[in-house]
This record gives C-alpha cells, structure tokens and sequence, in this order.
C-alpha cells in the first residue's frame, strides 16, 4: 500500500446546492475519514474526484462536499479504482483561519493499493 499527502482543490468554491465548503472545514479534524467520489459526469473533466467530510449534525453524520482532487491525481486514482484497487483518504490537517490567510485549507493523507 502506497501512502502519500495532498491538498484538496476548489475549498473555497461554493458547491452546487449553495452550501460553503468553508463552513464545513470548520467541522472537520486531523484523522477524519473522507470519501471520494468519482464524478465522471462532471462537464470540466471526467475523471473528476469530490471530497467529501463527514459533518455532524444532531447526532447524524452526514457527508458534504469540501472539494476536489487535483485533474492529475484524479486521472490516476480513477484508473487505480477501474482496475479494481481500493483508496482511503483521512484529513492530515486543517490549515489557514489565521490573519494573513483567512480562508481554510485541508491537507490529506491518501492510502493507495495497487
């Protein structure tokens, strides 16, 4: 199993049914599970991969959209996934909220099989 960092791309962006990203960044950890799902229908590219954090609502887990894998790694992780391979991600760490860099960022550890 390979294992290696990366940053999740467009957290600034709003998603497709208004809610921000960057409110839902505020909710997550270092060590939380992220899914990623393939979007193979979306019109800028179609081995585009979301993000996606767990938020917690009333007791309830939900999954909302923080962002996107970059174009690279997304045509590679896909091609892992055709073939039958599997991929973790966990969020590595939250970044930015600070003076001077207001907007948050979210590092990821990624756990690739071949």
């Amino acid at each position: 199993m390979k294992e290696f960092f990366t940053s999740v791309v467009g957290v600034t962006y709003p998603n497709s049914d208004g809610s921000s990203r960057q409110a839902t960044i505020t909710q997550i950890r270092a060590g939380d599970e992220l899914r990623l799902e393939p979007r193979p229908d979306n019109p800028h590219d179609p081995y585009a991969i979301a993000v996606l954090a767990p938020t917690r609502r009333w007791f309830r887990r939900r999954w909302q959209q923080i962002g996107w894998l970059n174009a690279d790694l997304a045509m590679r992780i896909s091609t892992t996934l055709d073939q039958g391979g599997w991929v973790g991600a966990r969020v590595k760490e939250v970044t930015g909220g600070t003076r001077g860099k207001q907007k948050l960022g979210v590092n990821v550890v990624m756990y690739v099989s071949n």
